[in-house]
């Protein structure tokens, strides 16, 4: 028993891991790419404190957990983001 929890354990971290790898992976990263990431996220953030529906909101949040995905990766290749 303790085998197959340990099995699965294993097997959900990997796969986690994974789908974490791939969508980061799917980002196109240059230099026209990373100007002006900062000034989209301030805008998403102005937004999201201007006020919102339910719905507007997650289509926000999801486009700003996809901005700063790619700020990272720009920043983990030394471009600018302003």
């Amino acid at each position: 028993m303790k085998i197959k929890t340990y099995l699965l354990i294993t097997f959900l971290l990997s796969t986690m891991n994974y789908i974490a790898a791939k969508t980061t992976s799917d980002i196109k990263i240059s230099e026209t790419s990373c100007t002006g990431v900062n000034a989209k996220i301030e805008r998403l953030y102005s937004q999201l404190r201007a006020g919102y529906k339910v719905k507007q909101g997650e289509v926000w949040k999801a486009k700003l957990r996809k901005l700063k995905k790619q700020r990272y990766a720009c920043k983990k290749k030394r471009f600018s983001t302003r």
